[in-house]
């Protein structure tokens, strides 16, 4: 809104037109795809009251700037729609790990399930712990692998 009416009350030779393209941009960084292409279709719709109000529609000057913006916006808006995609496939893809491993770990012993609450005879995290053990803190009970070329132990 702002550059329009610079550009509005800008000399004829001064073009800001081309600046339009930063709301949907900045828009997409914020808000989904149909926001994006509101705020971009705005863009378009500035641009073309610019292009009337400094001397006429079809200068190839403002065809361009018209067809750079709607070109522009709808390419930021491909890419919002995307980028939603993805973060909900990325939602679904967790939700399914968590409840695979909620499923297939082992439920703690009353002994380590102590100790993980500061109730354990060595006190907090430390009673998982071994020497040469690398003990995985995360909640699992029964065994915990070294890397390959090491042994693997019990808790």
């Amino acid at each position: 809104m702002v550059i329009t009416v610079v550009d509005v009350h800008s000399p004829p030779d001064v073009h800001l037109g081309p600046l339009l393209v930063i709301a949907p941009a900045l828009t997409a960084s914020v808000a989904g795809p149909r926001l994006t292409a509101l705020v971009g279709a705005l863009a378009v719709a500035a641009q073309m009251l610019i292009a009337v109000l400094h001397g006429g529609f079809w200068t190839s000057n403002h065809i361009s700037q018209i067809v750079s913006l709607t070109v522009l916006s709808v390419l930021i808006v491909i890419f919002c729609r995307a980028r939603e995609r993805r973060s909900r496939q990325l939602n679904r893809v967790r939700s399914v790990s968590e409840t695979a491993q909620l499923v297939l770990l082992k439920p703690l012993s009353h002994a380590v399930r102590g100790a993980l609450h500061g109730r354990g005879r060595s006190g907090g995290r430390r009673a998982l712990h071994r020497p040469g053990c690398a003990a995985v803190e995360a909640g699992t009970s029964g065994e915990c692998s070294e890397p390959r070329h090491q042994r693997v132990c019990p808790l």
